[in-house]
């Protein structure tokens, strides 16, 4: 995956960033159908943070839109973002099919959530606007907030946990 240094016009970056935070939140949900019943309101709330998220990425992109000469033909690192979303699409769809437990597609999530916590980071220090750079802060905080939950939750569920990610968050999402 090492594609680290490759640039994406700003408004794609935007794009993609949305689409993941999409898939995440449909994760979630998906996934809130299928997980221990006291777990179904936490899956259900970050669910709802995803589609957030999507929100507050779609006023940054609507922002970036309005006022061209301000960003004119900025670039952003793609940072793993493609990366991402090819490892999101199977995820979601084993989510979806159910054909993996949900502790392992927890595990799956964990890792996603701790990767994109580090291309919002990445985002946020690529771009010069403040407003922005706030922007992708507080995503990546969010980001962490999640991994750092799910983490907690992998920890207070027995049995045996996966071995080895599809991913690793090394790798970059």
């Amino acid at each position: 995956m090492g594609r680290r240094g490759k640039i994406m016009d700003i408004l794609d970056f935007m794009e993609k960033a949305i689409r993941v935070e999409e898939i995440l939140s449909e994760c979630y949900r998906a996934l809130s159908t299928q997980c221990e019943p006291r777990l179904v309101a936490r899956m259900t709330g970050f669910s709802v943070d995803e589609v957030n998220h999507e929100r507050i990425l779609d006023l940054g992109k609507a922002f970036i839109a309005s006022t061209p000469d301000l960003f004119g033909t900025a670039a952003m690192p793609e940072g793993g973002l493609d990366d991402g979303l090819r490892a999101l699409r199977p995820l979601h769809e084993a989510i979806r099919s159910a054909h993996s437990g949900w502790q392992e597609n927890l595990e799956n999530l964990r890792e996603l959530e701790m990767s994109l916590e580090q291309v919002h980071l990445a985002a946020s220090t690529a771009i010069r606007d403040p407003t922005l750079r706030a922007l992708f802060k507080g995503l990546s905080a969010g980001s962490q907030n999640h991994a750092a939950a799910l983490e907690g939750i992998l920890n207070e569920v027995p049995g045996p946990q996966p071995s080895a990610p599809a991913f690793s968050a090394a790798e970059g999402i």
